[in-house]
This record gives structure tokens, C-alpha cells and sequence, in this order.
């Protein structure tokens, strides 16, 4: 069979040289994003070698996030990981923009909670304030790529679940809703961990994909807070990018 994946002879190892092969042909369009490339079994015929290899191969572009393995699917491209800009505004539909990408947040739980030294000390509250924590999955193109915790002042805010429930998830039109027509990020704290078996269900993960955590306080123009976000993005699907939060509008 003639191959058509490219596959040098070169000197490494056979599946990383099937990983580099099958890469370098979705960088060049032949598989464009969400089509399913070649089975296991065809692969394998077309390198000659044995299965195992190619699992090995691409198993190793599902951590890099060039392709998801999906169980009795098959394997399907990735969109490339896209930028999330951290500045002085933050807001998902922008950072999407001029894309044509279809986002969807979901609500997917609310609880009533009161602040503790911590997030009292966040929202400038006191202690024992009444907060929400409000959880939201988002979605581009049907894939997971954020969880997010939001606590917010659940006096000032008393309906602020089934607000964001109707409005895609979009705390942006919630603030809208409320009259608050703009809103800043005052501090942003990025981390990376391992996700625990909840987070890796809702966000998909591949196995040995790590978490980008981002901690952020959101207020007004004036530095009053407004809300206090926990994220964990998809590593495979996001990238951060940090603005100057000066030149960032």
C-alpha cells in the first residue's frame, strides 16, 4: 500500500516518527479539524508496523491535544488550542471574536454559601455575607474547555443563577440585566494542576493532560468587587495569553 502520510527514514523512535508523520499532515490540512483520521488497524498496514505502535503514537498527539481518542469512535482532530487573553477586560465571546465559533455555557449547579475569611476578604464582604456559587461548564464547536466556580454576593445579586441560566452563561449579560454596563479584572493567579476525576469527566480530558487554573477577581471601574472566578481550562484546548492590562481595552 502506498503511504499518504509522509515517513521519513530517519533515525528515532518508530512511533514518534508515526506521531511526527500523522502531525505534520493535519498541520498541512489533510485532516482538518473534527474529521476522524485512519483506524489503528489501517495505520498500522500503511507503516508496517504493529498496532501497538500506533497506539503508542497516538496516544502521545492526544496529550500534545492534536487529536481526541475517542472509545468506539474512533480518533478525531483537535481545534488547536485557541488564545484567552487575561487583561484588563475578560470576556469569552471577545477573545473568540472574529471567529465564527459557537459558544455555549451551561449552569450546572447553584448553591447558597456564606463568605469565609477568604472570599469575604475577595469581595471586600463580611464574613457570613450570603454568597452564590454558581458553576458553569463552557463549550466551543460541542467541546469542553472551561469550568468555572463564580461566587457572588447573594444580597446584591439575589437571582443571579437563573439569570445566567438564560443567558448562556454569560456573566458579562448578567452584570447587563443588573445595570452594570462594564466591569474589569482587578487580579488574575494562574496555576497548573492535575484535575481529579470530576473535572477530567466534565472537561474530557485526555489522560496525562494538566489543568490551567486561573483565579480572578472581577469589579467595577472603581475597584469595587463584583465577583471572585475559579477556572479550570483544558490545557490541550486553551492557551493564555497576558495582556498589559494599560493597553488592553
Amino acid at each position: 500500500m502506498t503511504n499518504t502520510l509522509p515517513y521519513r527514514n530517519v533515525a528515532g523512535t518508530t512511533w514518534r516518527k508515526i506521531a511526527d508523520a500523522i502531525e505534520e499532515s493535519i498541520d498541512r490540512g489533510a485532516y482538518p479539524p473534527h474529521d476522524q483520521i485512519p483506524t489503528v488497524m489501517a495505520l498500522a498496514n500503511e507503516f508496517g508496523v504493529n498496532r501497538h505502535t500506533v497506539r503508542q503514537a497516538l496516544q502521545h498527539l492526544q496529550r500534545k491535544g492534536v487529536v481526541s481518542i475517542e472509545q468506539g469512535r474512533g480518533t478525531f482532530v483537535v481545534d488547536r488550542a485557541f488564545d484567552y487573553k487575561i487583561a484588563q477586560r475578560v470576556r469569552l465571546q471577545a477573545n473568540l471574536e472574529p471567529s465564527s465559533s459557537d459558544i455555549e455555557g451551561t449552569v450546572i449547579e447553584s448553591e447558597q454559601w456564606t463568605a469565609n475569611t477568604r472570599s469575604a476578604e475577595h469581595l471586600a464582604l463580611p464574613v457570613g455575607q450570603p454568597l452564590w456559587s454558581v458553576t458553569v461548564l463552557r463549550r466551543v464547536n460541542r467541546h469542553p474547555i472551561s469550568h468555572s466556580i463564580i461566587l457572588i454576593d447573594r444580597e446584591r445579586f439575589p437571582d443571579f443563577p437563573r439569570r445566567l441560566e438564560t443567558r448562556n452563561g454569560s456573566p458579562t449579560a448578567v452584570f447587563k440585566s443588573y445595570g452594570i454596563a462594564d466591569y474589569v479584572r482587578l487580579s488574575t493567579r494562574i496555576e497548573a494542576r492535575t484535575a481529579d476525576e470530576e473535572l477530567e469527566a466534565f472537561l474530557q480530558l485526555p489522560p496525562g493532560v494538566p489543568l490551567i487554573v486561573t483565579r480572578g477577581l472581577d469589579g467595577l471601574p472603581d475597584g469595587s468587587p463584583l465577583q471572585y472566578i475559579i477556572t479550570s481550562f483544558a490545557s490541550h484546548r486553551v492557551q493564555l495569553v497576558v495582556e498589559n492590562p494599560a493597553s488592553a481595552e
